[in-house]
């Protein structure tokens, strides 16, 4: 006779909300992206060819979903300052928009951050015709 198994009530007690459990616990992970990132820092090439190598395909359930856009702008960010900004002492942001504005409050104020940088300059474009 198979005895069915049970929940402890410690755990029920302490995680009332599962769905809020699962979001904080098991976020999505940009797994391509962090993936493309090894390869360069491995000294990895990137090469144009004339047809597709890889195709995605969309579905209700496809893992991509779980990854919040924060975490992928977050890796963004992290790899743009340790790879690219830790070696300038200046840089423009081309866009002093949200993505300027958000990109300047993203970037870490130690490492290859804000703190390294003798010059930082916004740029605001308008087309006039």
């Amino acid at each position: 006779k198979m005895e069915k198994k049970q929940q402890p009530a410690l755990l029920k007690s302490l995680f009332p909300f599962n769905k809020l459990l699962e979001l904080l616990l098991f976020q999505g992970v940009p797994e391509d992206l962090l993936f493309f990132y090894k390869h360069l820092q491995k000294g990895g090439e990137v090469l144009r060819v004339n047809h597709c190598l890889l195709l995605y395909r969309y579905h209700p359930q496809a893992a991509t979903h779980s990854v919040l856009e924060e975490t992928i702008w977050n890796h963004r960010v992290k790899f743009l300052e340790d790879r690219v900004l830790g070696s300038w002492t200046s840089f423009t942001i081309w866009n002093a928009g949200k993505q300027g504005k958000k990109l300047y409050r993203s970037l870490s104020p130690l490492g290859g951050g804000l703190s390294e940088f003798k010059s930082l300059t916004f740029i605001e474009h308008c087309f006039v015709e």
